[in-house]
């Protein structure tokens, strides 16, 4: 299922990019700097986004393979957008558009060969020109040769693999696995109270363990307004839906100051859990 979803997003780039075509603008063509493919990362991230986005949706843990495969879908898509180019190149009074205006380009000789892919990508790094642009403002239109040209079409296609691999390095940040079946917990974020109620409030949560009415019932009766001066717990309900386990995490925060904003820090050495029955995260 999830290369459905990788095929439905490098589509999806694919498309997007054809629409940047009719405004005569190539998104993965962007390149601050002339090297770097910045576009290419941005639309790479696009075409694997959907190996990621079904593996959030079903809790799923990233493995090496999904990293594979989402770099796969994003050299795919470098591949596929250039075809794309291709099939929609047409030429109406000796100008190429993407409009479907005129003749198709594989109508005409290149070089007294037919005018098939492989010379289309030719006839591009002989002719393509690099625009400058200064504060929106297009300052000059240069042809920087075959050579820079080719090195560029190798840089892009590795912008978009780097693209495709940091996709998913960003798609598990903060995530949390349970040692079990290696799968997402759910987390869902409980109360806050100060430090000294600790006791207290495990004791009390400990009675309304019958039911996820009873408990939550709980917890929405007793939210504290916590002072953001003072040192607080933060109450987590963390539970794995294949292994069907919760627990209740008690993380002890205290503010810093940091560039005129209070900012909270963990303090690790206090962290504390406790077990409860799943029944209350049906």
């Amino acid at each position: 299922m999830y290369i459905l979803f990788g095929l439905v997003t490098t589509f999806f780039a694919v498309l997007l990019e054809f629409l940047f075509l009719q405004g005569d603008f190539s998104l993965h063509d962007f390149r601050p700097g002339l090297v770097i493919p910045a576009g290419g990362l941005m639309v790479g991230a696009l075409c694997a986004s959907g190996v990621y986005i079904f593996l959030k949706l079903k809790r799923l843990r990233l493995k090496p393979k999904y990293f594979i495969m989402g770099t796969f879908f994003a050299f795919l898509g470098f591949w596929a957008i250039y075809l794309m180019d291709y099939i929609t190149a047409y030429v109406d009074n000796g100008i190429i558009n993407h409009s479907f205006r005129g003749m198709h380009i594989g109508s005409f000789m290149y070089d007294e060969a037919p005018f098939n892919f492989a010379n289309y990508l030719n006839f591009l790094f002989k002719n393509y020109t690099v625009t400058t642009y200064s504060s929106g403002i297009k300052l000059s239109q240069n042809n920087l040769g075959i050579g820079f040209h080719k090195f560029t079409f190798a840089l892009e296609c590795l912008g978009f693999c780097l693209g495709g691999l940091g996709c998913g390095v960003v798609a598990i940040q903060g995530r949390e696995y349970c040692k079990r079946c290696k799968n997402d917990f759910l987390r869902k974020k409980l109360y806050s109270f100060y430090p000294e109620m600790l006791d207290h409030e495990i004791e009390e949560v400990k009675k309304h363990f019958e039911s996820k009415d009873c408990f939550f019932g709980y917890i929405k009766n007793n939210t504290y307004q916590v002072n953001e001066e003072r040192p607080k717990v933060e109450a987590s309900l963390k539970y794995c839906l294949h292994c069907k386990i919760a627990y209740i995490e008690y993380k002890f925060m205290f503010p810093k100051l940091k560039d005129h904003n209070i900012v909270w820090i963990e303090d690790k050495d206090k962290y504390h859990v406790i077990d409860v029955p799943y029944i209350i995260c049906k």
